[in-house]
Parts: structure tokens; sequence; C-alpha cells
């Protein structure tokens, strides 16, 4: 079994039956593994709408939402929608892409765990293969502690293993 599809049967495992974003390079794999689990996935146009949305969910459903965008870029569109949801107390977990640990001149590189800090965020990172489970528990266990999103960050090249 991948990773990725190790860290979706974990994120299923908690509860999830939607999630909101969009799809790149650095969580493709995850979201068809969810949507071959039943998780409805709502693609979006705009990462920040899809958070706004996972925003909505925590709030309506008073269950961690879930929102997805992929590593890069694609997690800098999230800013004003990570800071409105933690001011609003709103349990989130962000699964995001993050770049290739053996790749030092990735094209998408960003440091998302100071990216997270500015935007008054949690991180996780799934460091290694065995870590992936833990790393889903712990983030939703600090979403719905801590009343925050959570942003729960996975190399590329670790979700391949």
């Amino acid at each position: 079994m991948k990773v990725y599809q190790r860290l979706a049967s974990a994120f299923k495992e908690e509860g999830v039956s939607a999630t909101f974003g969009m799809m790149g390079d650095g969580n493709m794999y995850w979201l068809y593994e969810l949507h071959k689990l039943g998780v409805k996935v709502h693609e979006v146009r705009h990462e920040g709408a899809g958070l706004g949305m996972a925003d909505g969910w925590a709030r309506v459903t008073h269950t961690p939402g879930v929102a997805t965008a992929t590593c890069g870029p694609g997690v800098t569109q999230l800013a004003t929608a990570l800071v409105t949801a933690s001011r609003a107390e709103s349990p989130l977990v962000v699964f995001v892409g993050e770049f290739p640990t053996n790749d030092d001149e990735y094209n998408q590189r960003l440091d998302q765990s100071r990216f997270a800090a500015a935007c008054e965020t949690g991180f996780v990172r799934v460091a290694t293969a065995d870590a992936a489970d833990d790393a889903v528990r712990k983030a939703f266990y600090l979403a719905k502690l801590e009343l925050r999103p959570i942003m729960l960050s996975a190399p590329i090249d670790v979700q391949q293993r």
C-alpha cells in the first residue's frame, strides 16, 4: 500500500465524508484514493474558496472540515481563509502536498511550516511512511482540541513510498 492510500484511509477512519479544494501534483493521488473510498470530493476554482467551504462545513456540522491544496503556490492561496478560520475557532484539517524531500531545487518549494504559523495555523508533517496514521490522528486531535486549522503537510516523495 502506498502512503497516499494509507493517508486517505486514515481520513476516512476519522469520519471524513467530504473534502474541498483544488487538485495539483502534491495531492492528486490522495484525492483520487478518497474518491475511491466514497468521500465526496468538491473541486473548487480557488484554494481559498475550498478552505472557506470546509470552514462552513465545520461551523455547521461541529466536526472538523477538510480542505486540500497542492504544495507551494497552492498553499499560499489559503492565507486569508486560514486566518479567518483560526479567528472563528473552526476546527479544520488542511491536507497539502509538500515539495519532495530529495529535491532542493523543486520549483514549488516553500517553508510551509513557517507559512502556517504566520496564518495562525498548526502544522503537522508526515515525515516518514510509518508516521502516516499517527500524523492524521494528531492533525484531527489538534484541530478539535485547539479549535483552529491544522495543516497536514505530506512531501510528494513520502506519499509515493
